[in-house]
């Protein structure tokens, strides 16, 4: 399927101006539609804010702030989207960041959001990325709160792309999700376990499922299950030099998750690298 409706979160947050230029480059890339929304809610609060009086007191500061800011962002978006022939929607909405971001999500073929491993007083953070995952239809890409956006644009985004390829459903999910920018990279890796004695190489059903769509990938099976996953595909995902990991994700801190060791959330704490996630 193709990307043609794309949603950016930007907020009251360092790094949103670096989050709305790559979306803006990817929908002129696709020749799509792009809603930027605005959250002004805080989903976290600093520990200096205790007591229900406190938290009413930042809450209401945060959002005055924000509110502050929503006219120069308004412009900024505008003279991203000058001279293009493309359409846009600028959206402000108040309450739960992640709820808000789920409801505008639902006819979106992509959402973009931004990691942010660390809490700001005035500033709306997402912390628990994988909460989100878990109440959209469309893939997730997480951008990294470190690092250099201005690499990053629609030309060369994804030109090295990993997949963690588990077998599971959330990885086909957001592997097919996103078959267009694997269509567009030069390079694709699948990582996947180590087979065990008398177990074919996995990854090899699809290596032929991406070939069918005009993807040639290389399969590395060196992921060793017994020990810290998100580590291992981090650190592969080093060593071949990418720069967009797929994976599938659980959403949340299930069971199944709980014995894996989280790993979806210790790669969103970890990440230097854009991820793109379905659930």
């Amino acid at each position: 399927m193709a990307i043609k409706s794309i949603l950016v979160h930007v907020a009251n947050d360092p790094r949103h101006s670096d989050r709305l230029e790559l979306a803006v480059d990817l929908c002129r890339q696709v020749q799509g539609h792009l809603d930027v929304v605005f959250t002004t809610s805080p989903i976290t609060m600093p520990a200096a804010a205790t007591g229900r009086a406190a938290s009413t007191v930042f809450l209401a500061e945060a959002r005055d702030i924000a509110m502050r800011r929503v006219e120069a962002l308004q412009a900024d978006v505008a003279a991203h989207f000058s001279g293009l022939d493309l359409s846009y929607d600028f959206v402000v909405a108040h309450g739960d960041p992640v709820k808000e971001l789920a409801n505008w999500a639902g006819l979106a073929d992509l959402v973009i959001i931004g990691q942010c491993p660390v809490a700001f007083d005035d500033h709306v953070t997402i912390k628990k990325m994988e909460t989100l995952v878990n109440h959209v239809a469309c893939p997730l890409l997480v951008l990294p709160f470190e690092g250099d956006y201005a690499a990053i644009s629609a030309n060369n985004f994804g030109q090295n792309a990993m997949i963690a390829w588990d077998q599971g459903m959330p990885a086909m999910k957001a592997i097919r999700g996103a078959l267009p920018l694997l269509q567009n990279a030069a390079n694709v890796t699948i990582v996947t376990n180590q087979p065990a004695e008398g177990e074919d190489l996995g990854g090899v059903g699809l290596g032929r499922y991406l070939s069918l769509h005009g993807v040639h990938a290389d399969i590395q099976s060196n992921i060793d299950p017994h020990h810290d996953i998100a580590d291992q595909l981090l650190l592969a995902a080093k060593s071949v030099n990418s720069d967009l990991l797929v994976m599938g994700a659980f959403g949340g801190l299930t069971l199944i998750e709980h014995l894996l060791g989280g790993v979806t959330e210790h790669v969103l704490e970890r990440a230097h690298l854009p991820v793109l996630l379905a659930h």
